[in-house]
């Protein structure tokens, strides 16, 4: 039994079966540790404190949903760090063949596998990077060097990212393929500089990045502001480069809007062939999920696929994640899918599209939630209670609205549009990194959508 795989999908249920902020601040930072003896799935938990918030509060919820995937499962313990040694794991890695997204591997083994080109659902927002993509994948190191994908959350840039890799593992046995998040690049260099003298570990980290064949770096956006990363990775993408080896990238946000990146770098960005992944239309949403059912060889009529599709406009996780919950509420009633059972399945959520959302309802919205005035809030004051708020709204605008940066800017007093960039890329960091915005952030975006 595959740990990482359960957890994945355990999640898709619990995405849509806790609130947001439930599922982003406390479920999403569990880390599946082991599955001990007896069916225990043991939960790696960052800090006592969070495990006494899931303790506490979403227990019961990870478990039926672990037991909804898997039966065997009887059991959850979460731990923190210094109790590991307790729950040693039943399944070694090795037997997985796995590692976690946040981690540097091969790709090819039980964990990418399912993310190929075939499972890729192409669609007339898709098809041009799709089709880059492919003649990635088929001719590496000659058209397009590096292929930069850029778009936003659940649109299937990781999934593209895969299928390229898996296709040259099968096609070219022999290549060395790497893919590796930014953050973990970094973390790796932090250790590096940290143990500087120890020559072995330094000539470690340039040969691993330096004598591969395709470099894949996902969530690339990570690198703004980290000096020493980026020195690293320029000497790292000048050696592949040259000797004709394929880079692949993704982002949330092209390399022209990335705040605090060198200019080496971001002109070799945009050498090869910048890409954009686009939200799918509903034609597109629906095929996504017909395929989903295929392959879990799951019945589903297309009235529920359609409705289900309707539910979200712009993120495909999220949009699966209905779709799990729709087929483990069937599976829970023992009746079979039908249109009524979706609609008993979905009832608590509120889709983004029942509520029209328009930037005077999220700078109203944002005026409330802060309580701050609307002249304050649109205007040039600097004073942190007022700076910060807008810029959530203006990464709120740019995110939720897609509008132009001069639109966006136009609004508060006419700013220009470097200033949007600036907000919404600092925001966006945060988000990442600080569960306190995140949260905040999550917060003011229910009270936008009426959740």
């Amino acid at each position: 039994m595959d740990k990482n795989k359960l957890w994945r999908e355990a999640l898709s249920i619990l995405q849509v079966k806790v609130s947001i902020v439930g599922y982003d601040v406390w479920i999403k930072t569990l880390d599946p540790y082991a599955i001990a003896e007896g069916g225990n799935f043991v939960l790696l938990a960052s800090t006592e404190s969070a495990k006494k918030v899931v303790n506490k509060s979403y227990i019961d919820q990870i478990l039926s949903s672990l037991t909804a995937v898997s039966p065997s499962i009887t059991a959850v313990t979460v731990i923190c760090e210094n109790e590991k040694e307790r729950y040693a794991p039943v399944i070694d890695e090795a037997q997985e063949g796995g590692a976690d997204k946040n981690s540097s591997q091969s790709v090819g083994n039980a964990v990418t596998d399912k993310y190929t080109f075939d499972s890729f659902v192409v669609g007339t927002s898709n098809q041009l990077v799709y089709a880059a993509a492919r003649n990635v994948a088929e001719t590496p190191g000659s058209k397009y060097n590096p292929l930069f994908i850029y778009g936003g959350v659940g649109l299937g840039k990781t999934h593209l990212m895969y299928a390229i890799g898996n296709y040259v593992k099968k096609a070219r046995p022999n290549y060395k393929v790497l893919y590796v998040t930014a953050e973990t690049l970094t973390n790796e260099l932090v250790d590096v500089i940290r143990n500087s003298q120890d020559r072995e570990q330094n000539k470690g980290f340039r040969d691993k990045y330096r004598n591969i064949d395709l470099l894949m770096i996902d969530d690339i956006q990570h690198i703004a502001g980290k000096a020493g990363t980026q020195s690293a990775l320029f000497n790292i993408f000048n050696d592949l480069f040259q000797n004709g080896k394929q880079i692949v990238m993704t982002s949330d946000r092209p390399p022209r809007e990335f705040d605090n990146l060198e200019e080496r770098l971001r002109t070799r960005f945009e050498w090869g062939l910048l890409a954009d992944i686009s939200a799918p239309d509903i034609e597109t949403r629906i095929a996504i999920l017909q395929k989903k059912a295929e392959m879990d060889k799951q019945f589903v009529p297309d009235d529920v696929l359609k409705f289900i599709a309707s539910k979200v406009e712009s993120n495909i996780r999220e949009m699966e994640g209905l779709y799990h919950k729709v087929v483990f509420f069937s599976d829970l009633l023992g009746k079979p899918i039908s249109l009524d059972t979706a609609r008993e399945a979905l009832k608590d959520y509120v889709d983004d599209t029942t509520y029209t959302v328009d930037m005077d309802a999220i700078i109203d919205n944002t005026c409330d939630f802060f309580r701050v005035s609307r002249e304050d809030l649109c205007g040039k004051s600097r004073a942190k209670a007022i700076a910060e708020p807008r810029m959530i709204c203006m990464y709120l605008i740019s995110e939720m609205l897609g509008l132009p940066l001069v639109k966006i800017g136009d609004a508060f007093g006419g700013k220009d549009h470097s200033t949007v960039i600036h907000a919404r890329n600092k925001i966006a960091d945060l988000v990442k990194s600080d569960s306190k915005m995140r949260t905040e952030v999550n917060d003011l975006r229910d009270k936008i959508l009426k959740r």
